[in-house]
């Protein structure tokens, strides 16, 4: 017979159910209070909120990218008075002003002012512009005290965002309006640059709320002795947003923007050797607004809809172009939740853009007219490693030997010690559909996280069942259904404080080594494999020794696990006794009166420092 402690499931399905309000109410309270940003520590800086890598919140920690996070309190204090400037701290983005209204703002070392191969979004709307493959920077004139954070992803996104989104995404995200309530009165003045800002936000109904903006800014030209002409620029931009609840399920949001603005010319936008372009003063005007709608719908606590559509308008009358860009964008996404660490998103896009473009003087588009239909979808499968799985395999140098499926749980069993044999398994048991199963649902309720039973394999359920009830035991749960593997259990209260689960089971490598042999050749046991490959680990496997239980009374539990379980005295005192199994597997029963009894914690050979892995304590000796 062999010992296998099995951690419970309900520890990952409480972790989970923590942790959105933990992550998401922290990353609020980072672009609040400059008080309580200085306050956190790096792990609670680390649980800042993104949604730009999977399309849904996780926290910055967890996000499977590089991503930097920009908040509000960032911008703030580095004295940014427009978008590209807030982006120069960014790792790993490079961010160059050409001149007075014209920037670079590239990802992974392709700089240029036509960075065609980085999206930028803005609340999920794109602002890039076909007209020269990149963005506008001169008419992305944000309200700066608005933005709630900016989200900057260093590699290709475009499996979930869709064209551009090679080298990076940027995703601009602004503040809900329930966070801008009151009047804001905003100004700077300088030599080069000023401005002027007023805000206002409110509230409607009995859930909702709004803001409404306006904004002027004035910036100077940059010194340039080889020419005459300027390139200051005036920019003048209002805009709205309004937030509400339309019932117990649904939220909405509504927000829109307009602008227009005079940008000088130090030289031509476009130059063809052989033709004169345009002379004298050069000015563009640009204008434009938006118009963002979007509707969410929780359809249950593990599955929500969202509907977001857009149209965007912009107008560039430049000395070498007339442009006028018209975009519809309607985009449904829908992300289900089978279990804590399983998370499906998927959806469609639609985009349908108006364009026409005429030359002047030096060159025509032809057509100058056209319209273009996008039909787009995306889906992302996202299995998530459990901490303690990690631990198990990372720290511990573990392998997965066995995966599976069952009714309420996904067990995972991983064999902690060396290729030879010495060490122990421990399986690790992932909630799934808890519903299905009233036995777990009900253990998952009382006990929490924690260690959830102990198997001893036995060569006949039914002898075993025999010797349990001669001793005047109950077994429960008894289940001889499956001719490979017939179970039954023994509650806590019968033994010392853990679920003991007997079990015999046939079609499996008797011996240790042959059973990671078989593993190494052939791989893991699964039936379905619902698991990531975790990483290597980075040094020479630990072994698992013994699990140890605390007991009030030391001559009952060796009466259990010994006599009835057939374990042997391998040491023993007063305080502890420990036992050992023919196949190595021990046990260490030590008497305690001042807790309950039940697993205390397991004893590792060749780890460094203590652990403690979702409830369970991991002791080095």
């Amino acid at each position: 017979m062999r010992t296998i402690p099995a951690l419970a499931p309900s520890a990952l399905a409480t972790a989970l159910l923590l942790g959105p309000a933990g992550p998401a109410a922290a990353a609020q309270n980072v672009t609040a209070s400059t008080g309580e940003l200085k306050r956190l520590s790096i792990e609670e800086l680390m649980d800042i909120e993104v949604t730009s890598v999977s399309r849904t919140p996780e926290t910055l920690s967890s996000a499977a990218a590089a991503i930097s996070v920009v908040t509000n309190e960032d911008i703030h204090r580095s004295g940014a008075t427009t978008l590209p400037e807030a982006l120069r701290g960014v790792p790993g983005l490079h961010v160059a002003r050409r001149n007075s209204n014209s920037w670079a703002v590239s990802s992974r070392g392709f700089s240029s002012i036509n960075s065609e191969k980085l999206l930028v979004l803005s609340d999920t709307r794109s602002i890039y512009t076909p007209l020269f493959s990149g963005v506008q920077w001169d008419v992305q004139d944000y309200l700066l005290q608005d933005i709630e954070r900016i989200e900057v992803i260093r590699g290709p996104g475009a499996s979930l965002w869709g064209s551009n989104a090679v080298n990076g995404v940027i995703n601009i995200t602004t503040k809900h309006a329930r966070n801008t309530q009151g009047t804001l009165l905003s100004g700077t003045l300088g030599t080069e640059e000023g401005s002027a800002a007023v805000r206002s936000g409110g509230t409607f109904g009995e859930s909702g709320f709004f803001r409404v903006f306006g904004q002027y800014s004035d910036r100077g030209e940059t010194f340039h002795p080889g020419t005459t002409r300027s390139d200051d620029w005036h920019i003048g931009h209002a805009g709205f947003r309004a937030d509400w609840d339309a019932g117990d399920s649904d939220t909405m949001t509504l927000q829109g923007d307009v602008y227009s603005a005079k940008i000088g010319q130090l030289a031509p936008a476009v130059n063809i050797i052989g033709r004169v372009g345009p002379t004298g003063n050069l000015e563009v005007e640009a204008s434009g607004g938006n118009v963002l709608g979007r509707w969410r719908r929780q359809l249950s606590s593990g599955s929500d809809l969202q509907v977001r559509a857009y149209f965007d308008s912009t107008h560039r009358d430049d000395p070498s172009f007339h442009d006028d860009l018209g975009t519809f964008d309607l985009e449904m996404q829908h992300r289900y939740v089978p279990s804590a660490r399983h998370e499906i998103v998927w959806g469609l896009n639609y985009r349908y853009t108006d364009n026409t473009n005429r030359g002047k003087l030096i060159f025509a588009v032809a057509p100058e007219d056209s319209q273009d239909q996008l039909f787009s979808g995306f889906a992302q499968d996202q299995i998530a490693l459990s901490d303690a799985l990690r631990f198990l395999t990372g720290t511990l140098g573990g392998t997965v030997i066995f995966g599976g499926q069952s009714i309420g749980f996904r067990p995972m069993q991983v064999w902690v010690g060396t290729r030879d044999g010495d060490g122990m398994p421990v399986e690790l048991l992932e909630p799934w559909e808890v519903e299905r199963n009233d036995f777990l649902a009900r253990f998952v309720a009382r006990h929490g996280s924690g260690p959830h039973h102990m198997t001893f394999k036995v060569k006949s359920l039914d002898d075993a069942l025999e010797r349990v009830r001669t001793a005047g035991w109950t077994p429960v749960n008894i289940d001889v259904s499956d001719p490979e593997w017939k179970e039954a259990f023994l509650m806590p209260k019968e033994a010392h404080g853990t679920v003991v689960q007997l079990a015999e089971s046939h079609g499996h490598p008797d011996g240790r080594a042959e059973m990671l042999d078989h593993v190494a050749t052939n791989g893991p046991n699964m039936h379905p494999r619902w698991w990531t490959d975790p990483a290597p680990p980075a040094g020479a496997p630990a072994r698992l020794r013994r699990v140890v239980l605390r007991t009030p009374v030391l001559a009952d539990a060796v009466a259990f696990f010994g006599e009835m379980l057939e374990g042997v005295v391998e040491r023993e005192s007063a305080e502890r006794v420990d036992l050992v199994w023919p196949r190595g597997a021990r046990i260490g029963l030590e008497r305690r009166s001042d807790v309950a009894p039940g697993v205390d914690r397991l004893e590792v050979e060749g780890l460094d420092a203590e652990h403690a892995v979702i409830g369970t304590r991991f002791v080095p000796i």
